[in-house]
Order: structure tokens, then C-alpha cells, then sequence
């Protein structure tokens, strides 16, 4: 627990009190959710470059859900594909620090919003986007959140998985009822039953929903002008 104020600001520092990261101080905040901000973040002692997931919660979280941070920080899969946390940090009992290698990267949602890409280039990087998903599932880890926004295309043309935050673990019965995820990659049975059976096919739907999104250039859903649900279920139940 700390007395310190949080300073989530260009120039803030935070402390990590980490073995061989004591202290980083935020550069550029890369994104918010729900879950909370990423920022990218340096080590001024070093000049090495992180991201720095602050999760954060009005009220004291409950056991599962820090159990679920914790997993997340524990991700080691032996692949080139998938980014692993350094370490994990509670600043009060309210706020989590999880801390990552820094890649220079875009997500592969914006890349195919505003880039024209070959059909050389999209082979390679779906190649790469189900290797990335292949040595998850061998790991036993099931990510339930497959999406172009979680996966960052490297400026070498490498493909990076990340955010383990709603992933499934093989012997680890942490998921609640009701579905989890983005609703436009989830498969029909799961948004009806919940995630709580989920499996495999979960990711598997979502591949399948990501390769039409590059062959494309936009999502089935908006391909088809959906907007909500609703529009999914009428599309299911049409004769």
C-alpha cells in the first residue's frame, strides 16, 4: 500500500519497486478501457522503454478479480508472438501496476483502417496472427478478447499478441457468467450461453472474423451495416 499521489501524467513517476525496475516515468498515455490506462513509460536510469498497464477500481476489488491480474501477470509463452509481463505491483487497494517490454508498434486495427496493404502482406500477417494464437492454445491459455486492436504489427513486419486481461487458464475457474469480450468477435452461442464453457472455438470464431476484416478492409459486421445484437440476431434467425 502506498500514501502517494498517482501521478498519471506526462512526466509522472511511478513507483514500481520491482528488482531491477525501481521507478519509470510515463511518457505518452497509449490507450484507456475499462479496465483502466496504458502508458508508455522509461526508466531513466537505464533509457529502457516500458508500457504500464494501471488498472484501477472505485472500490477495493474482489479475489477473482485480482486473481485474473495476477494471471496475467504470470503469461509466460514460449513464443515470439506474445509479449510477457515483467512484473506486477499494487500501489493501494484500489490500483494494480503491470509492467511490460516496450515494442514500437502499430495495432492492426488502425493498420487496416489507413494502410493499403498487399495481399503478400496480409498472408503474412494472418500467417502470424494464427501462429501467435497457436502457441497460446498450446500453453492452454485461451485469450477470449481476439480483435485487430490486440495485436501490434512491429515495424520489422513482426506480429505481437497482447492484453491477457479476460483470458481463460487451464485449471484456473475464475470465469464469471455472462459472456466476456468484444461482442463483434464473440460467436453467437457464447453471447446467448456465456463464457463460463468456453473453449478453443472461442479464438477459433474470432481468427475467422479477423481474416475477413484484412481480406476486406472492415469487419463482417459493419460490411453488413450491424449496429448492435440485434442486428446479429435477425440475421440468425432469418429462414
Amino acid at each position: 500500500m502506498s500514501d502517494r499521489i498517482l501521478e498519471m501524467m506526462p512526466g509522472g513517476r511511478i513507483s514500481l519497486g520491482l528488482d531491477s525496475i525501481k521507478e519509470v516515468e510515463l511518457i505518452e498515455l497509449l490507450g484507456s478501457g475499462g479496465a483502466g490506462d496504458v502508458w508508455k513509460a522509461v526508466d531513466k536510469k537505464t533509457g529502457n522503454k516500458y508500457v504500464l498497464k494501471i488498472i484501477r477500481f472505485f472500490t477495493k476489488p474482489d479475489d477473482e478479480t485480482i486473481k485474473r491480474i495476477e494471471l496475467e501477470a504470470g503469461v509466460s509463452v514460449d513464443s515470439e508472438h506474445v509479449i510477457p509481463a515483467i512484473g506486477l505491483k499494487e500501489f493501494d487497494l484500489h490500483t494494480f501496476f503491470l509492467l511490460f517490454p516496450y515494442f514500437e508498434g502499430t495495432a492492426l486495427d488502425k493498420v487496416l483502417k489507413e494502410t493499403a496493404l498487399s495481399d503478400v502482406e496480409k498472408k503474412n500477417i494472418y500467417n502470424q496472427v494464427l501462429k501467435s494464437v497457436d502457441d497460446i492454445h498450446r500453453h492452454n491459455i485461451i485469450h477470449r478478447d481476439l480483435k485487430p486492436a490486440n495485436f501490434l504489427l512491429l515495424a520489422d513486419g513482426k506480429i505481437k499478441l497482447i492484453d491477457f486481461g479476460i483470458a481463460k487458464f487451464a485449471g484456473k475457474e475464475i470465469t464469471r457468467s455472462g459472456w466476456r469480450g468484444t461482442q463483434e468477435y464473440i460467436p453467437p452461442e457464447s453471447l446467448r450461453e456465456g463464457s463460463r464453457n468456453a473453449d478453443a472455438r472461442v479464438d477459433i470464431y474470432a481468427l475467422g472474423q479477423i481474416l475477413y476484416e484484412i481480406v476486406v478492409g472492415k469487419h463482417f459486421w459493419k460490411k453488413q451495416d450491424w449496429y448492435g445484437l440485434e442486428d446479429l440476431i435477425e440475421f440468425l434467425n432469418q429462414d
